[in-house]
């Protein structure tokens, strides 16, 4: 994780953090990236980009290995990103945070649909969540 946010760091030159298309597709081809492999990536970047930038989030989800995505790691450092006032459990307030600091908004009814009858999301809630969704997408 750290070297994907050292080389996001590397690609934004003008530390907007955004990233365009193009600068990925630069930096992975010089990379010696499988073909196949960058493909796979630019399917994931299309999904989470807006107007050809591409923020850190989107950037990271393109760009892991989900099968290594799932070590305690790397979901206590995902959960440490919502988690925007560190207080070991994810608010309503805390995504909205995080979608407002990447431009995007959430509407209630997304909030609604993530939390469901809870106020918090709790690490134990988080993992479980996270590994149902990769195991899905395999």
């Amino acid at each position: 994780m750290k070297n994907l946010r050292n080389a996001f760091k590397q690609l934004d030159h003008d530390n907007t953090g955004y990233l365009t298309t193009e600068n990925v597709e630069i930096a992975l081809r010089q990379m010696s990236i499988p073909e196949q492999e960058i493909n796979d990536i630019f399917k994931s970047l299309k999904h989470g980009s807006v107007d050809d930038k591409i923020n850190y989030s989107t950037f990271l989800a393109a760009t892991i290995d989900r099968k290594k995505t799932l070590t305690l790691q790397n979901l206590q450092f995902a959960f440490h990103h919502f988690d925007t006032t560190s207080q070991g459990h994810i608010t309503k307030e805390d995504i909205k945070e995080v979608f407002r600091r990447e431009g995007r908004t959430v509407s209630q009814e997304e909030l609604d649909e993530m939390f469901g009858q809870s106020y918090v999301i709790t690490f134990d809630h988080f993992t479980k969540t996270m590994t149902e969704l990769l195991n899905m997408e395999n």
